[in-house]
């Protein structure tokens, strides 16, 4: 394996780095994160990660009568949900998900 340096100049690898690269190359390349799932599959990956039955109740905890009957009607009527909506977030925070937690979720649901 040949490297090619900052400066233009060729090299061979050394041992180590081949393998260093090798282990790089197997990496698996990180899933996309899907902007949509369906609510099937959204309501199952909650399941999995036993997170279903909180979703009603951090839909309970919102304060403005008119804000939680929105937000109901969303997780009850919704065909799909979008991972940016700000009640998606906003739901995800309430039941311990971060960002990179939403995003995973996101990425299991695709897979069901």
């Amino acid at each position: 394996m040949i490297l090619v340096l900052d400066s233009g100049v060729e090299r061979p690898a050394t041992p180590e780095e081949q393998a260093e690269i090798e282990a790089l190359r197997s990496i698996p390349a990180a899933a996309p994160v899907p902007q949509t799932v369906t609510r099937r599959q959204a309501r199952q990956a909650l399941l999995l990660a036993g997170l279903l039955d909180d979703v009603p109740l951090a839909i309970e905890t919102i304060p403005d009568e008119t804000q939680r009957r929105l937000a109901q009607i969303e997780w009850e009527d919704s065909l799909e949900f979008v991972r940016t909506r700000p009640l998606v977030i906003q739901i995800a925070a309430a039941i311990g998900l971060d960002s990179d937690g939403l995003d995973q979720m996101f990425i299991t649901a695709s897979t069901l």
